[in-house]
């Protein structure tokens, strides 16, 4: 009935949206330099303490994104501030 139906196209919607999401990184991703290293610094400046937690925050997000795409990544630890 209407919920068979409901519930069918909430699982394509989520398996497009899926698709969309792969799609979009592969084309985002898709240059002939794509494949290359490449250095990342991720620095919190002279902003304090919010900066610094943005700064860690920021390095987190690049980590899992890393992880999630099978990059390899490695990073050296903070410097104390």
């Amino acid at each position: 009935g209407d919920d068979d139906v409901a519930t069918l196209r909430n699982a394509v919607h989520a398996e497009l949206d899926a698709l969309a999401t792969r799609l979009d990184a592969l084309l985002l991703l898709g240059g002939a330099d794509d494949a290359r290293g490449a250095y990342v610094a991720v620095n919190a400046g002279s902003g304090g303490v919010d900066a610094m937690d943005w700064a860690a925050m920021l390095l987190r997000m690049y980590e899992r994104w890393a992880t999630a795409t099978a990059a390899a990544a490695r990073h050296r630890p903070p410097a104390a501030g």
